[in-house]
């Protein structure tokens, strides 16, 4: 029994040989927002709110990094930055899945206040941009880490560079993540 259970959490411990999150850990990055937008369609109180709501976070969240996520790498490249591009992209993916913790973490609220009041929807929308912001944040320290790392010489301009197009970046991901949302909740 032991030896199953050092293998298991040797297992989900193991990164992914690219150095990009496991399967596992995307899983549950997708699992979380996926929860999030049901608990909230629970408490909608008809089938059109319900489709409305459903999908609402992971449209949201998924949708913004995989608008922007290449315009980040090509900015990148085209600053001639040094971080690896596949680094980049596990720093994007941990941010994500750092995201769908936190709003796996607040579906049960979501669930208690469609069960008992008529405020979830009002509450995701003041909680998708909070969840955003942080993963936003979490992406940026990263991505400015990798640079820090692949920058031998920690050149000031270099970082500088790096910072800016991460400042860029994250000003894209708000625009197009509150586009998505727009018209995912409008129609």
């Amino acid at each position: 029994m032991e030896a199953a259970a050092e293998v298991w959490t040797e297992t989900a411990a193991e990164e992914s040989p690219t150095g990009l999150p496991a399967p596992s850990e995307l899983a549950r990055g997708v699992l979380g927002f996926v929860a999030l937008g049901a608990a909230v369609a629970l408490g909608s109180g008809d089938a059109q709110g319900a489709a409305l709501h459903g999908p609402t976070a992971l449209l949201v969240d998924a949708g913004s990094l995989v608008l922007t996520g290449p315009a980040l790498l090509v900015g990148h490249q085209f600053l001639d930055l040094g971080a690896p591009v596949t680094r980049l992209a596990d720093d994007l993916l941990r941010a994500f899945v750092r995201s769908g913790g936190m709003a796996l973490g607040l579906a049960p609220v979501f669930l208690y206040f469609s069960a008992t009041s008529g405020l979830s929807p009002a509450l995701m929308a003041l909680a998708l941009p909070a969840i955003g912001a942080l993963g936003l944040a979490h992406a940026a320290v990263g991505l400015v880490a990798s640079e820090r790392d692949a920058a031998a010489d920690h050149a000031v301009a270099r970082l500088a560079k790096m910072r800016l197009l991460v400042s860029g970046w994250i000003l894209l991901t708000v625009l197009v993540g509150a586009r998505i949302a727009a018209r995912v909740v409008l129609g």
